[in-house]
């Protein structure tokens, strides 16, 4: 096991369904923006009760709640700012990110419990910054990404404020919160929360009146960040918080991109010698959304090499090549060198756009979804390596194109079930105790491993059995039975004393009482200016408390 401390692994939630995709596929903490001053203005976002309640449905499942205000502040909106750090202290959000050093000096006079995390817009590049931050009462520095791990180990060696720092996603072309591009030629700025993403669009460079040939027209559109190989050296680094980029991705990006770091992370941990990512993980990774990868800046400068200037969306994986395009019966047929299936989305290089599609055309090449595949007359559901097809398409292509598939429908169905089954993924281990004795209440307790406890007393009364008495597997089976909850039980112990009887309704209105309670627990000790509950023993009543999950 590495001496170095596991870092958190951090996701985005752009929507309600990212933010139980994030979870459930193991995320230690999630970042999300309120509907008003977030840098993703684009995103669904949450209201002020959707942020309460998204925040105790994290902290139910033990995962931390960061809620961006990362844009910069008007005086106009100076109230409204101060009227969500209230609404986010109360909620008891995790921390709040920020951009904006009024808002920072304001946020520690009015709420100075909530915990504050500088937001990468800040420019954050060297010990100096970072200990500033940290003097101003800042808990977490985003630092900016244009840094080297060896910059990185620096300000960690050199102060004391956690470290965030971006292992995978979108890159911004201009430094770290400094791009003023999208607010002079559209009117919409960046530091905003309302980029238009100019880097995305086409360029002609000029020199002396000249134009200079270059190597795609997408001159400022960087390729996307993917640190998966180089997780050690941050982790060694000593960064606390390895940060996924996404708010304005499907949550099935999300779903994936958590369960691959979160299985990166683990493997380091358990054993730095045998890390290693598979080739599959960084199959995976790719076809969720690449427009090519670059580790950016941790390594060395990257140059020329950060860049996609010829395709500044989603590329996909290389699947075929066109062999055949018959326009009078509007389809193409293709050699795959990968697998292909109905439903996938394919881009195909050097194709003319076809109206309907939506997607940028030309050297970028356009794309479509494939819902008929033939193979020698016959229709195919999918098709493997080798195999030549042919694929109706109002899309001119020329011979030679390079095929990319750019969605797996496949994929994207088994990760949406991560995150709809009506059953959660992810559990809370927990021991139960238990005492049955005749003359006496039936005594329940329930603990979980970060020591919120609750203790249930049944209101009846345990009555001597006449014929049959209540076993210890019998009880043992009804407690267990926790159902859609987020708890399962790793330890149970039961002590019975005399010939009980107990009735199996009583058993689960012990253990839905006290489940309810645990689930209150959990989420009202990280609520500042609330007590922790107290395990003082409680009687089970008829009347459960509401919007609590039942067992059957």
């Amino acid at each position: 096991m590495p001496s170095t401390p596991r870092p958190e692994l951090l996701a985005p939630a752009g929507d309600r369904e990212s933010l139980v995709a994030a979870v459930e596929n193991g995320c230690d903490a999630v970042y999300l923006g309120a509907q008003i001053l977030s840098a993703r203005a684009s995103a669904a976002n949450f209201t002020p009760d959707e942020l309460a309640n998204a925040i105790d449905y994290a902290h139910l499942r033990g995962v931390k709640a960061y809620v961006t205000v990362n844009t910069l502040i008007k005086d106009s909106e100076t109230m409204d700012a101060a009227d969500l750090l209230y609404h986010l202290d109360k909620s008891g959000a995790d921390s709040v990110i920020v951009q904006d050093m009024g808002l920072l000096s304001l946020a520690r006079s009015i709420v100075p419990g909530l915990p504050i995390h500088a937001s990468t817009q800040m420019t954050v590049h060297n010990s100096e910054g970072a200990r500033f931050l940290q003097a101003m009462g800042v808990k977490r520095v985003v630092l900016a990404r244009e840094m080297t791990i060896d910059e990185i180990r620096r300000v960690r060696q050199n102060t004391e404020i956690e470290i965030e720092t971006f292992v995978h996603g979108a890159l911004c072309i201009s430094y770290s919160g400094q791009c003023l591009i999208s607010s002079m030629i559209g009117g919409r700025s960046g530091n905003r929360g309302v980029c238009a993403q100019p880097c995305r669009k086409r360029y002609e460079l000029r020199t002396a009146g000249r134009r200079v040939e270059t190597d795609g027209e997408y001159l400022l559109s960087p390729k996307d960040l993917n640190a998966s190989r180089i997780l050690p050296e941050l982790i060694n680094a000593g960064v606390d918080s390895l940060k996924i980029e996404g708010r304005l991705k499907r949550p099935e990006y999300v779903a994936c991109a958590v369960r691959i770091y979160r299985r990166l992370i683990d493997r380091y941990m358990e054993d730095p010698s045998e890390y290693f990512v598979s080739d599959d993980e960084s199959l995976r990774l790719a076809q969720l959304f690449n427009r090519g990868f670059t580790e950016a800046y941790l390594g060395k400068n990257p140059r020329n090499t950060l860049m996609s200037r010829i395709r500044p969306h989603n590329r996909g994986i290389r699947v075929g090549t066109v062999t055949r395009h018959d326009q009078s019966a509007g389809r193409i047929s293709v050699k795959l060198s990968g697998e292909l299936n109905i439903g996938d989305g394919i881009g195909i290089d050097g194709a003319v756009e076809a109206a309907e599609t939506g997607i940028a055309a030309g050297t970028a090449g356009a794309g479509m979804i494939v819902r008929q595949m033939y193979e020698g007359g016959r229709w195919m559901n999918q098709a493997g390596a080798g195999t030549i097809v042919e694929i109706p398409s109002g899309v001119p292509a020329h011979v030679g194109s390079a095929v990319y598939r750019t969605l797996d429908r496949r994929l994207m169905d088994a990760l949406r079930r991560t995150f709809t089954s009506p059953t959660p993924i992810r559990k809370v281990p927990v021991a139960i105790r238990a005492k049955a004795t005749v003359g006496f209440p039936f005594e329940l307790q329930i603990e979980d491993r970060n020591s919120n406890r609750v203790c249930v007393h049944s209101e009846y009364v345990i009555e001597r059995a006449v014929r049959d008495p209540t076993t210890e597997g019998q009880i043992v089976r009804q407690l267990t039975k926790l159902g859609k909850t987020v708890f399962e039980v790793s330890d149970i112990r039961i002590e019975i004393e005399g010939d009980v009887f107990i009735p199996v309704s009583q058993l689960n209105l012990v253990r839905n009482d006290a489940v309810s309670r645990l689930e209150s627990a959990r989420i009202r000790r990280v609520r500042r200016g609330h007590a922790t509950l107290t395990p003082t023993p409680t009687s089970a009543s008829a009347a459960s408390p509401a919007n609590t999950t039942k067992p059957p």
